[in-house]
């Protein structure tokens, strides 16, 4: 009985740090998606081609992503060279409100060239006329 509480305990909390928010541009379609805990993201910047790891630093509603390294990555994504992109530069910039998040993507900062690219290749580049993308918590 004892080895079957420790199993549940094991399993309870490996899925409680595994666990993480949702949120999306269109929940339907998975468009622009971040899968969020509290240090940490997931971020889909292109579907079937660029997912990627990030720390999260938060001060109060708002959030700053950095890159940790790409998680996932398709044909196009593995053309990119990830050795060049900094972690210290903030790759997007959020502000919570609500059931909602405002995201401003900023792109993946090369050192070498010392500049943001993948600005507008992302899904989470903005309309014209636009700063930012609202994401919603999906269910």
């Amino acid at each position: 009985m004892n080895f079957k509480f420790c199993i549940f305990i094991f399993a309870f909390f490996s899925f409680c740090t595994n666990a993480g928010e949702r949120w999306a541009i269109d929940c339907v379609s998975g468009k622009g998606t971040i899968i969020l805990d509290q240090k940490n993201a997931d971020i889909v910047v292109n579907s079937n081609q660029i997912v990627i790891s990030t720390k999260v630093v938060r001060n109060d509603n708002k959030m700053s992503f950095f890159l940790e390294g790409p998680a996932d990555l398709g044909r196009g994504g593995m053309m990119l060279n990830w050795d060049d992109f900094s972690i210290d530069k903030s790759i997007a910039d959020a502000e919570m409100n609500g059931n909602n998040i405002n995201l401003s993507w900023k792109g993946f900062f090369e050192k070498s060239a010392f500049k943001y690219v993948w600005v507008s290749e992302s899904e989470f580049t903005p309309p014209h006329n636009k700063n930012n993308v609202t994401l919603m918590r999906c269910k």
